[in-house]
């Protein structure tokens, strides 16, 4: 039901599933208990619906992870984010409008893509990723902004000739950092 990376959900939807067991024998056991000291049929109705009840728990509690993992998914998909550390989307909250809001002006689209770029390039910088690992993220993470393929097409030959330029010492790192903005922000506003 849950992905590698979902190790969070998978503990929540372990401990819900025990809470609905153990609330389904609690039913049956009470019934049990209600139906010998009684003597009557009174009995009956917490040992039907005990596990009756248990089992629309679990209904609920795994139709509301399930809703909790897709979420976590598109989120992430949509912001080129790795689909673990489930804690991090607890914390972050997916409705407040932080960093990771839906874009909502070529600025912001600009800006999310930039903040992308810089972790990319850092995984690139770390060692984490080979070169051609990295034009292959990058061009997927733009595709995550920019809809057109067009758009992906020029973004990606623009940022390549501002590679070589870097490359061939032609300008510096902050240069190259705020050109690169510059053109995402001119695309972004363009499409």
């Amino acid at each position: 039901m849950f992905g590698v990376n979902d190790k969070s959900l998978k503990i929540m939807y372990g401990v819900g599933v025990a809470v609905c067991i153990i609330f389904g024998l609690c039913g049956i056991a009470g019934g049990i208990v209600v139906f010998i000291v009684t003597e009557t049929v009174f009995g009956v109705f917490p040992l039907v619906f005990g596990p009756l009840m248990a089992a629309l728990l679990w209904l609920v509690i795994t139709l509301r992870l399930a809703e909790m993992r897709d979420i976590k998914f598109i989120r992430n998909k949509l912001y080129g984010l790795d689909n673990d550390g489930f804690e991090r989307f607890v914390s972050d909250g997916c409705v407040k409008y932080d960093e990771f809001s839906a874009p909502r002006f070529a600025s912001d689209i600009a800006a999310y893509a930039e903040r992308a770029l810089e972790r990319l390039d850092d995984r690139l910088r770390d060692g984490e990723v080979s070169a051609d690992t990295y034009l292959h993220e990058r061009r997927r993470l733009l595709a995550n902004y920019f809809v057109t393929e067009r758009a992906v097409d020029g973004i990606t030959g623009d940022i390549g000739k501002l590679d070589a330029d870097l490359n061939a010492g032609v300008m510096d790192e902050a240069s190259y950092r705020s050109e690169r903005e510059r053109l995402l922000l001119d695309w972004a506003a363009g499409s």
